[in-house]
């Protein structure tokens, strides 16, 4: 499924904050879909569900935490957030067990600069994402995720849909998986100057188009014990033919029981705008807790 970067140019604080100002994505707008999303997830979450049978009764809520370090850049991050994890294999055994459906997350959290001395907040909205899997085919859909808490300084999927071959073997305890997906979104995104800083001024703009790429994941999952996955990912943006960017992600999470799971994350992006590149490595680790899971 998340710490960044130093500045590299010789500019100062405030010279950087000279830079253009992002005109895609107004910032009101952005603050207003999170305090919309924030309320939506408070009240479906901390209402008790009176009738049962309800789609939300099949999806307990999920409360996590993960801490990033970038230690090439003196970049940390640290956020918690909540969302509503629906346990699909348990529903659907015909898919495969690293398929997942998850909605109404919520995520905040706070992004340290050793090297200016400095915290900003970090946050993430997101209505839906699901990837399922039932081989010979999988699918990945995202509706509205505004995400300011990974690698880079903003991805925001408004709507994508990725689509590609998957196989899986093994048996219902044990699975490996593997898929390949060509995706497209409408998408905005943003490098950003202070972590991507060898990117030049451009890097503090954000751009909103159609995006799209390839990806590709291999999983191996144990069943109520643990699951090992990778995933790689090489995108475009048709708002600049010059931005390009490929992430390497790896996660190894460990069922603790009680509802608990251990995970740690390793993350490395390269980003690519005009003449400039850069890459970015971060590695972290995080706990979460499914309320009133005895699947795990």
């Amino acid at each position: 499924m998340r710490s960044t970067r130093q500045t590299r140019t010789g500019l100062s604080a405030p010279e950087s904050s000279k830079f253009p100002q992002p005109m895609s994505a107004n910032p009101l707008l952005c603050r207003l879909w999170f305090l919309c999303c924030l309320t939506l997830a408070a009240t479906l979450t901390l209402t008790p569900d009176n009738a049962s049978g309800q789609p939300l009764d099949m999806a307990p809520i999920q409360v996590f935490s993960h801490g990033r370090l970038d230690p090439d850049h003196d970049f940390g991050q640290i956020v918690i957030g909540t969302q509503r994890d629906m346990p699909v294999y348990n529903l659907l055994p015909q898919v495969t067990a690293d398929s997942y459906f998850e909605l109404l997350r919520i995520v905040a959290g706070v992004q340290i600069d050793d090297t200016r001395n400095k915290e900003r907040l970090r946050y993430r909205a997101t209505a839906i994402e699901t990837v399922i899997q039932k081989s010979p085919w999988a699918s990945r859909f995202v509706f509205l995720d505004y995400d300011a808490t990974g690698m880079e300084d903003l991805d925001a999927n408004w709507l994508s849909l990725s689509v590609g071959p998957g196989l899986h073997a093994g048996t219902e305890t044990m699975q490996i998986i593997v898929r390949g997906q060509a995706f497209g979104s409408f998408n905005t995104f943003r490098f950003g100057d202070i972590v991507f800083s060898e990117l030049g001024r451009e890097a503090a703009d954000s751009k909103t188009g159609i995006g799209y790429g390839l990806a590709g994941h291999a999983s191996l999952v144990v069943v109520n014990l643990l699951e090992l996955r990778g995933e790689y990912e090489r995108s475009w943006l048709t708002a600049d033919d010059s931005l390009q960017r490929d992430e390497l992600a790896v996660r190894l999470e460990v069922v603790a029981g009680g509802g608990w799971r251990l995970f740690g994350l390793a993350n490395s992006m390269r980003g690519e705008l005009g003449e400039f590149s850069m890459r970015r490595t971060a590695f972290g680790a995080g706990v979460s807790y499914t309320a009133g899971d005895t699947t795990y």
